[in-house]
């Protein structure tokens, strides 16, 4: 029945000249769109060309508008087969706005001026998922901009509309109208904070390849894009970080794959994310791997410290060791999943770049987690070293007595850092006092020295001249089973040779080789200047020189030819390991340990030069 009157109010209105208006004929539609009759989508066409026709007589209060649209593209676009009708339904509607707003005539039949076409939310919407669905970006321009001019007359242009334009400039790369639209976007729905964060979450994941699988380059959109971020957390919007976590994890992979200026867009993110007190709670042990590598990339290491003290759940302003007495040995039941190998390469950031207070920032932190007394140990050993390097002798000695009178366990790389800063200073008795209560356990620690303690006696001895106590050192070492490494093997050397021992330094040497302790192009010059002085004299430290002296000498004096000629080989080989650089198949550890192979093999070939210089004469 329903159809019947609506083919009779059609033919009505063409034979008695009555004449329905716009809003009749937008209910008839929706009756149409809401029937069952199988022919409803030639009957929508009838209705629309009959509004047209009206339209086209100068009925211009007939024709159709945005309501008409609406309606149409609404269920065209969702109805199966008919999205080609929708399409040009839209590029129709698209190409005349203009021509509908810069009507003037008048309504010949009622004497009315003819009314602008004024766009609404639900026309927009529907033109706007055509023109997406069918890739038109002119057309979706050119409905956006006119709903964003005058002629919008306050229509609402959603985040949702924006996202849309955004994936057609993303499916043409169209970066810099992409970043146009965020900042217009932007401006249009500061209130929106939900659905604009959605947005800007939709904005921060960028294509990598083009439709032809060109790789699509992405420095420059994610520097442009962080700075809009930047600028709307300095005016106070309220930007997610949901979005900032994206775009740090995008930007991750766009430095590691493209340009490592795009470092910089990282450490942005996550300063911004540090900054705030809600943002911290959700960094991960990932992103927070991705900010210290960004802090070692721009050479900050105030980022690193913050990026592990900020995001403590924790967190305290209490000084590392002003906290309630604890059992000794026992640390606060706290952790957030951050390894200790997160905890000292974040340490390490800031010891190299020369500021350890900012390491014993984050020892505040380690201090109040969960983490095995041992490791916090290191960790202290780590700082304690940072102030050595740079003789800060107030903090050195402030942490080192406070680590004694804490809960904190003292490791032998901690004495051995504290030993390095007393040897540094001088301070040679006392070096001598500290190692001999730890040999002695007055120290009530249960730590004994290792060969980094002795290490570093060693050498406190050696710059206070106090020659005699390394020949005492080095026997201890042996007494407790105690190897060399290149440190205290050198330090016996130069001592053995100030007290005139010749006989020792060869023996230190042939013990050294037996033990396989480990030798570089420091120990093998050392040994060339106690054992064969005039070879040094005429080469100094030039390995080359060397050699070709070497050389020179194999036809002046036979009775040593082939010994010489075998230090010069074994020296050619040294140079070699030394310029090797690491690989996939030779990995720092696999060169390291055949340098030292080569090295000790130039010592051992010296060794055998001197005794058949000694037979010769």
């Amino acid at each position: 029945m329903m159809s019947h009157l609506i083919d009779e109010l059609l033919t009505g209105s063409s034979v008695n000249k009555w004449i329905l208006g716009a809003d009749e004929f937008n209910i008839l539609l929706l009756h149409v769109v809401t029937s069952n009759r199988p022919d409803k989508i030639e009957k929508l066409l009838d209705i629309f060309l009959h509004m047209k026709e009206l339209e086209s007589c100068g009925h211009y209060h007939c024709g159709p508008n945005t309501d008409t649209f609406a309606i149409l593209l609404s269920f065209l676009d969702r109805f199966p087969g008919t999205s080609s009708i929708a399409y040009d339904l839209a590029k129709e509607m698209i190409d005349n706005m203009t021509m509908y707003n810069d009507l003037t005539s008048i309504d010949e039949c009622y004497g009315q001026k003819q009314q602008k076409f004024i766009i609404n939310e639900q026309c927009l919407n529907a033109a706007m998922r055509v023109c997406t669905k069918h890739l038109d970006i002119d057309r979706a321009e050119r409905l956006m901009n006119f709903a964003l001019s005058e002629f919008g007359e306050g229509v609402r242009v959603n985040p949702n509309l924006f996202g849309m334009m955004l994936l057609l400039y993303k499916s043409e790369n169209l970066q810099d109208k992409a970043l146009d639209l965020i900042k217009t976007c932007i401006e249009e729905n500061k209130a929106e904070h939900k659905s604009l964060n959605r947005f800007l979450l939709n904005a921060s994941d960028w294509p990598k390849y083009k439709r032809d699988g060109t790789k699509i380059k992405l420095c420059s959109y994610l520097n442009s894009f962080a700075k809009i971020l930047d600028s709307m957390e300095r005016q106070e919007y309220f930007v997610s970080s949901v979005v900032w976590k994206k775009l740090l994890g995008f930007s991750a992979h766009v430095a590691q794959t493209e340009s490592e200026s795009n470092w910089s867009t990282i450490h942005k993110c996550c300063k911004t994310l540090i900054s705030n007190k809600d943002f911290s709670k959700n960094l991960n042990e990932r992103l927070i791997l991705l900010g210290l590598e960004a802090s070692e990339k721009m050479k900050d290491p105030q980022l690193a410290a913050d990026l592990i003290c900020y995001t403590n759940m924790y967190s305290s302003t209490e000084h590392v060791m002003d906290s309630v007495e604890r059992p000794k040995g026992s640390l606060p039941n706290a952790s957030l999943g951050i390894s200790p190998k997160t905890y000292m390469k974040a340490i390490n950031l800031c010891i190299d770049n020369g500021i350890p207070t900012e390491a014993e920032r984050i020892l505040k932190h380690c201090y109040q987690s969960n983490l095995p007394p041992k490791v916090v140990s290191d960790m202290y050993a780590a700082v304690l070293d940072g102030y050595v390097q740079i003789g800060d002798t107030e903090n050195i000695e402030t942490l080192f007595s406070n680590v004694k009178s804490s809960c904190i366990r003292p490791s032998e790389a901690m004495y051995a850092a504290y030993l390095n800063y007393l040897g540094a200073n001088k301070k040679h008795e006392k070096v001598m006092s500290v190692l001999n209560s730890m040999l002695n356990g007055s120290n009530d620690d249960d730590v004994t020295p290792g060969i980094s303690c002795f290490s570093s006696s060693i050498l406190s001895a050696i710059n206070s001249s106090n020659y005699k106590d390394v020949i005492q050192l080095e026997e201890t070492m042996r007494e407790r089973g105690l190897g060399h490494n290149a440190s205290t093997l050198h330090g016996v050397l130069i001592a053995n040779a100030r007290l005139g021992r010749k006989q020792e330094v060869l023996n230190a040497l042939g013990s050294a080789l037996q033990t396989k302790s480990p030798m570089d192009s420091s120990t093998f010059k050392l040994c060339l200047k106690y054992i064969l002085p005039e070879i040094m004299d005429n080469c100094g430290n030039d390995i080359e020189a060397i050699r070709a002296y070497l050389r020179s000498h194999v036809q002046s004096n036979p009775a040593i030819s082939n010994e010489a000629m075998e230090l010069s080989k074994s020296l050619k080989k040294c140079l070699r390991e030394d310029g090797r650089k690491p690989s996939k198949m030779n990995n720092q550890a696999i060169i390291e340990n055949t340098r030292n192979l080569a090295w000790r093999s130039a010592v051992r070939d010296a060794l055998c030069l001197s005794n058949a210089l000694c037979k010769s004469l």
